[in-house]
């Protein structure tokens, strides 16, 4: 619900409302990444591919990684799909994200 405020004869009003909560449970944290399908969502901003390329090179050097399982998004400034999520998320048993620049 906006709020609206008064001051010098003008009415200003703040159109940002009460944030929505949702309760969830953080998965189990794995004990290794040693074969493991990873996921990587990448954000399609500006150098994200070439970071997660990097991220990607380094976990599988260090870790005995069997798959990796990559999705893009359509839009930066949107979420992705439920659908690529669910996608991602049914074929990993971890899976990371973030933005690029």
């Amino acid at each position: 619900m906006s709020k609206e405020f008064h001051y010098s004869g003008f009415r200003l009003l703040d159109p940002t409302g009460a944030p929505q909560v949702e309760a969830f449970q953080l998965p189990k944290r794995l004990g290794s990444l040693e074969g493991k399908v990873l996921g990587i969502l990448i954000n399609k901003k500006i150098n994200a591919d070439i970071l997660f390329g990097l991220i990607e090179k380094k976990l599988c050097e260090r870790h005995k990684i069997k798959k990796v399982v990559r999705g893009q998004k359509d839009l930066v400034s949107r979420p992705a799909p439920a659908s690529l999520v669910d996608e991602i998320a049914g074929q990993c048993d971890v899976a990371i994200t973030g933005t690029g620049d």
